[in-house]
């Protein structure tokens, strides 16, 4: 499959005739795989879709797949990775804040107020289980955008064998 983009006004038919030549079957597969154009006025900046047919003009449009992908695929494994990064960056500010408070919570003078105080114990309890579990959805939330990664990756490969 290959795309246009209309330089100056024209409508549908004479672009198929200029493109694909007089086959009547060529201008209703450009109407299909366009249905969002008025056949009658495509105006300047317009990009449609063109039918790789026999006798098609190749010379006066570009191929959708190659470069175009090739470049929504680099600004999709960007985003993934700055995204991947920032949640990485979360999680490892997690972790610190984790060390942080199990070195205090390991402390003489804490051990004494807890020892003190039978109401803290349950609530260190509950704050390590609450580390624990924030840990272990960091782990999930890493290994679920390695997936959306991939699945998104191997999506785009499908579309360019389709548009190749």
């Amino acid at each position: 499959m290959r795309m246009i983009v209309i330089q100056q006004a024209t409508d549908l038919p004479s672009l198929a005739t200029r493109l694909l030549g007089a086959s009547g079957s060529g201008l209703q597969q450009l109407q299909r795989l366009n249905p969002h154009v008025d056949a009658k006025r495509l105006q300047p900046g317009t990009v449609l879709l063109v039918p790789d047919v026999p006798g098609a003009k190749r010379d006066q449009s570009s191929s959708v797949s190659g470069h175009v992908v090739d470049a929504f695929r680099a600004q999709l494994v960007a985003a993934l990775e700055a995204v991947s990064a920032s949640v990485r960056a979360g999680h490892e500010a997690l972790a610190s804040d984790r060390q942080t408070v199990t070195a205090a919570l390991k402390t003489a003078a804490v051990k004494r107020l807890v020892e003190s105080d039978p109401d803290l114990a349950p609530q260190i309890e509950a704050a390590t289980r609450v580390f624990r579990d924030d840990q272990q959805r960091a782990k999930e939330s890493d290994k679920q955008m390695q997936q959306l990664q991939d699945g998104a990756l191997a999506e785009l490969e499908r579309l360019a064998k389709l548009l190749s």
